[in-house]
């Protein structure tokens, strides 16, 4: 693992943290203790956390995405397509650790006033993070 996905995990594993205690969904104290687990294992605090406490797998999943400003998606009940899955090389998807979910047509002329150049290739392909 490198060094900068590994400071990145530490990083998003210490916010996640702060929003669940402020939150009041888990103690100062527990989450403390997963969070040094975490950091020494190399993995991130929502899966020490979703293991240990599966009740709290919609609250952590939601406040990542919340943190993230992303939508979070259950991958059962919305499966991606199989078409749209062959776009995403299978090496660039381990790399940022991302699947396509779906394909959205976007205007060239939009809201932006005729502007071309805020989406240059219309057929854009949206991807999910994977937080695992």
């Amino acid at each position: 693992m490198s060094p900068i996905s590994t400071a990145a995990r530490a990083e998003w594993s210490r916010r996640l943290a702060r929003a669940l205690v402020a939150g009041g969904f888990v103690s100062e104290s527990v989450v403390a203790t997963y969070l040094v687990q975490a950091t020494e294992n190399n993995i991130p605090l929502s899966v020490i956390l979703i293991q240990r406490h599966g009740e709290l797998r919609d609250v952590v999943l939601n406040t990542l995405g919340q943190l993230a400003r992303m939508r979070v998606v259950d991958l059962e009940a919305e499966p991606p397509m199989g078409e749209i899955r062959n776009l995403l090389p299978p090496m660039l998807a381990l790399e940022y650790r991302a699947i396509p979910l779906g394909k959205r047509q976007f205007s060239r002329h939009g809201n932006t006033g005729g502007d071309t150049n805020h989406c240059p290739d219309p057929d854009f392909v949206y991807l999910h993070p994977l937080w695992r």
